[in-house]
């Protein structure tokens, strides 16, 4: 076994400051220094993977920085991994969008620097062994990845590599385990004799004793600050200008690619779809750090289907990159534009928040929304969409589910609790159905249930009162259960689902039929309430509305404002205040303050109202509890009190209008 071989990278994904700093400021603070280092210290080796804003912001803002980086380019002192342009997780994405992104990366550095990457970092590790023919297309040599992807039978201090389909890919491991221990007192010295008895622990590689084991430790900007201006850089920077000092004996620091031009042992390894640790942790089950006891890695899937948000998001992206694909024609222009916002939607940080591996905010998860939205607006032919409904798996859960496209809406409905778990307002880019479930550990209860429009609960007589209180759904079945389809006229835009269960405490079954009629701006629903049972059906039925924050401004306050009609008069809410009438409101008007837009609410029958807050608390980024957002929710209710055999009947009438079109398209009651 030769000497060991270190290859040190600074990687910044996205743009994510260590302490909330401006770009700017760490660029003065940690990047300018550090370039100039390089420059005036040419045997220093480093590799860098830069995000397209970081460049894109040196372009701007300091040109000169990047004359730097192309001498030290020139010099053969620096190498540049490369990406996809807006850092997505790649297996998400159909193969056209991978390559698009990693090749417009590719122009960038090789137009700002002079010289197109040879190997390439993936956001998150977030790995799928179908990369490896996309990645060889786009003439990539090799791939970082994290150790902890790699099956134990393969992993090594020696370069993989991997292949299929007539394709081969190297990669070289990042062993997050091996970085220097900061916090922990650990001496520079200690560090490096940690790295060479790891070394020397693997299990020897047969054939020739002149190969050299590699470590590969890259750093993120945060831990970058901490390397740079603690002892470990100094002790390092003299691994470089005193070589032959004896402290140094047995290791080498190196570039990547320098080291893979003179490898001689390669070890072939299967390595399965998988992720890095510090998003993996988090994918058993929501918000909770487990170890994964299964003989298989966990996926980027495994953690969407553990965040219904993040993987709600993922589902919108996934429609628009099909509606794209399936295009043929058109404007090329309008296509190229759609797909711009497409791509900047599928970046990692709205799906995930780096380096802690949590959920993504809802602030990022909308702005991603909005980019979707701003796609599909541009893809459609404005002023000719007439609603429709099309029936298809949409959420990965062997069901179908109902998209309903609309002149500037579009819904989709679940079979489960048959609500509306989005709302998409394709005129101004936002999903009002993308509100949270409370947790117990930040909320203080669970809610146990998905919060969409028109969730449908029903309480034995006196519980409402504890519901107006809490916005707890409790044992209530119909927000929980699955709805079956009666019948679907795509034709006339209607869905008839139905459900017959017993409700809580009582063997009698009771049968909820649920039809939606699809209108150009917005639905009618119906609702037949059927009593199967012996005795008397008593309690109440409740209709919840569920209004997620889309403007996070701090400046704009919250952003909806609440009418409703009591007693013929208008009444203005408080939206911050819970309120509850037990009767008497004959319409509610819900107007979004920041995108001026209209939610109109009308039951044929006078029924009773709740409205209040919830707000919701999540880690951020760095795992500090905080405000991530809040929903309205607002709730009709009418009092039942139904023989055996017996049934009745409710209806409401929802639209959607813009303020400025409030005039023409106002209800009548208001």
């Amino acid at each position: 076994m030769g000497e060991t071989n270190i290859c040190l990278g600074l990687s910044v994904r996205g743009y994510l400051s260590s302490s909330g700093a401006s770009m700017e400021e760490d660029y003065q603070e940690l990047l300018k220094p550090f370039f100039s280092f390089l420059y005036a210290n040419p045997s220093v080796l480093f590799s860098f993977a830069f995000s397209s804003t970081l460049l894109l912001f040196l372009e701007k803002e300091h040109p000169e920085s990047l004359e730097i980086l192309r001498e030290l380019y020139v010099r053969r002192q620096l190498e540049f991994m490369g990406s996809a342009y807006h850092d997505p997780m790649l297996p998400l994405l159909f193969p056209t969008d991978r390559t698009s992104q990693i090749e417009k990366m590719n122009s960038m550095i090789r137009s700002l620097l002079g010289k197109r990457p040879r190997g390439m970092v993936l956001p998150g590790s977030v790995w799928d062994y179908s990369l490896v023919t996309s990645l060889s297309s786009c003439g990539m040599e090799y791939v970082f990845l994290d150790s902890t992807l790699v099956p134990s039978s393969s992993r090594s201090f020696y370069p993989l590599i991997t292949g299929g389909m007539g394709k081969s890919l190297k990669v070289l491991c990042v062993h997050s385990g091996l970085a220097p221990d900061f916090d922990g007192g650990e001496e520079p010295a200690a560090w490096l004799s940690r790295i060479q008895k790891s070394v020397s622990r693997s299990p020897a590689v047969s054939g020739g004793g002149d190969d050299s084991p590699v470590v590969a430790v890259t750093f993120d900007l945060p831990a970058f600050r901490k390397f740079f201006t603690s002892p470990f850089f100094d002790y390092v920077k003299g691994s470089f200008t005193e070589p032959d000092d004896g402290k140094y004996q047995g290791v080498r620091f190196t570039l990547p690619q320098l080291y893979l031009k003179s490898a001689r042992t390669f070890i072939p390894a299967y390595i399965p779809a998988g992720m890095n640790w510090s998003m993996a942790r988090w994918s058993r089950k929501p918000f909770e750090s487990c170890e994964n006891r299964s003989r298989f890695p966990l996926t980027v899937y495994d953690y969407l289907n553990c965040y219904k948000s993040s993987g709600c998001l993922y589902d919108r992206m996934m429609y628009i990159s099909m509606v794209l694909a399936q295009g043929h024609g058109g404007d090329k222009i309008q296509k190229k534009l759609a797909k711009e916002k497409l791509w900047e939607a599928q970046g990692i940080e709205n799906y995930v928040s780096l380096p802690s591996g949590l959920p993504a905010s809802s602030e990022r998860r909308q702005e991603a929304f909005r980019l979707l939205n701003e796609a599909e607006l541009i893809i459609r032919q404005e002023g000719t969409q007439r609603a429709s409904i099309v029936s298809y798996d949409y959420n990965r859960d062997g069901l179908g589910e109902y998209v309903c496209s609309m002149r500037n809406l579009r819904l989709v409905i679940t079979r489960l609790a048959a609500q509306i778990v989005e709302l998409d307002n394709i005129s101004k880019g936002c999903n009002y159905a993308s509100s949270l479930s409370r947790i117990a550990a930040f909320d203080g209860k669970d809610d146990g249930y998905t919060r969409g429009f028109f969730t449908d609960h029903f309480f034995a007589s006196g519980a409402i009162d504890g519901y107006s209180i809490s916005l707890d759904a409790g044992t209530d079945v119909f927000s929980k259960i699955l709805f079956d389809e009666k019948k679907l006229d795509s034709r006339r835009n209607e869905i008839l689902l139905s459900s017959r269960v017993c409700l809580p405490g009582s063997s009698a079954p009771v049968e909820l039929l649920k039809k939606y009629t699809v209108l150009d701006d917005g639905l009618s629903i119906q609702y037949i309430l059927r009593n199967d049972g012996d005795e008397p059906l008593l309690g109440t039925f409740v209709v919840e509305s569920n209004f997620a924050q889309t403007c996070f401004s701090k400046k704009a306050g919250f952003q909806y404002s609440c009418e409703l009609v009591l007693d013929g008069e208008t009444r203005v809410l408080d939206t911050q205040s819970p309120f509850r009438s037990d009767g008497h409101v004959s319409a509610l008007r819900i107007t979004d303050l920041h995108d001026k837009m209209q939610f109109n609410f009308e039951p044929n029958e006078e029924a009773g109202f709740i409205a209040d807050t919830i707000v919701f608390r999540r880690p951020d980024a760095y795992n500090s509890i905080s405000e991530d957002s809040r929903t309205l929710v607002t709730s009709f209710f009418w009092n039942v009190d139904l023989p055996s055999g017996m049934s009745v009947e409710k209806n409401i009438n929802f639209s959607v209008t813009s303020v400025r079109s409030r005039k023409k398209n106002s209800s009548p009651s208001l």
